[in-house]
């Protein structure tokens, strides 16, 4: 059984996809955003709006082949547009340590869930920056880490910030920067996940 802590994280992302209002929105056609990025982290993501509250964020990433991450969020805008808005995020994480070192211990895999605030300003031009705070948790099924290295709870609880910043070049296609840091048990070593990374995307 979870501890009451991780409880408490999983109550808190249920509860902010509930969060959501129930009142009827104008109707808004599909709209999908595609990025490819490189730099701590490299990979490719998605955005899928399928109406005016409700946002769907995919991404997949590397870092240098030694660790590995796949990601799902919900973003709902509670006041504003799609362009402009303040909501909140339900996110969840799959990860998977490959180090390949000897004396490896415990498990590979790792969940991390999260409940976060988000703000987005977009220009009439297509400049944009966002911003995300919140918190996480990160579960495992046993302690993990190398030989020489501190062993990675099964539990923990952090913070995750994001900031992201979209500069329009042509049309729909934007040259956009992430940087963003979880403050959970992640990695062996520095324990932080911090991700930096520079990419295009283009909005269809």
């Amino acid at each position: 059984m979870r501890n009451s802590r991780g409880i408490a994280v999983i109550a808190l992302v249920s509860g902010v996809v509930l969060a959501a209002p129930a009142t009827a929105q104008e109707a808004s056609p599909p709209e999908v955003s595609v990025r490819a990025y490189g730099g701590l982290a490299s990979g490719a993501g998605a955005e899928v709006w399928a109406h005016a509250r409700l946002r769907t964020d995919l991404d997949a990433a590397t870092f240098f082949g030694q660790f590995d991450l796949a990601s799902a969020a919900l973003v709902v805008p509670l006041a504003g547009t799609r362009r402009t808005f303040v909501g909140v995020r339900a996110g969840y994480e799959l990860e998977y340590e490959a180090e390949d070192g000897a004396g490896w211990r415990g498990s590979r895999l790792s969940q991390a869930v999260d409940g976060s605030l988000v703000g987005r300003l977009e220009s009439v031009r297509g400049h944009a920056i966002e911003a995300q705070v919140g918190v996480e948790g990160v579960f495992r099924a046993a302690p993990a880490g190398g030989s020489d290295d501190a062993l990675l709870p099964t539990e923990s609880i952090g913070l995750r910030v994001a900031l992201t910043g979209e500069v329009a070049l042509w049309r729909e296609l934007a040259l956009f920067a992430h940087a963003e840091l979880r403050t959970g048990a992640h990695v062996t070593e520095i324990r932080w996940l911090p991700l930096a990374a520079l990419g295009l995307r283009y909005r269809f």
